[in-house]
């Protein structure tokens, strides 16, 4: 449950960030979800422009490539903390290349978000100081 709580300055905020997934993954997080929807959103843009291009692996490295970078710009804005683009032989056989049909995996590692924060507050006696 993601209550909505007023807070001062702020107004009205969406407290928490859990989806309605009832397994504990990290699917089960607005953050990760969204990710998601970003991540498919551009790879499908990719995709899209090798569509009847020839199927060689010359294709795929350029798929791998374009992807990397895109990708990457998320893992520098601190949105995956890592991840792996795989379009090669390991994944496309003869037989795909005779079904005019090219296979990719993306293999992403979400960053994880702090939603609780402890901290504990020390008091001293005067006198004493930290080196």
């Amino acid at each position: 449950m993601n209550p909505i709580a007023p807070f001062p300055r702020h107004g009205f905020v969406i407290y928490g960030q859990r989806t309605l997934q009832y397994a504990h993954t990290a699917l089960d997080r607005v953050n990760v979800r969204r990710l998601l929807i970003e991540v498919k959103r551009i790879i499908k843009g990719i995709a899209a422009n090798l569509v009847f291009e020839q199927n060689d692996p010359s294709t795929r490295k350029r798929f791998v490539k374009d992807a990397i970078v895109q990708i990457g710009l998320i893992q520098s804005q601190a949105g995956i903390e890592s991840f792996k683009v795989i379009m090669d032989a390991s994944n496309n056989t003869d037989k795909d290349v005779e079904q005019n049909k090219i296979n990719g995996s993306i293999v992403l590692v979400p960053t994880r978000t702090a939603e609780d924060i402890s901290i504990d507050f020390i008091i001293t006696p005067s006198g004493i100081s930290f080196v």
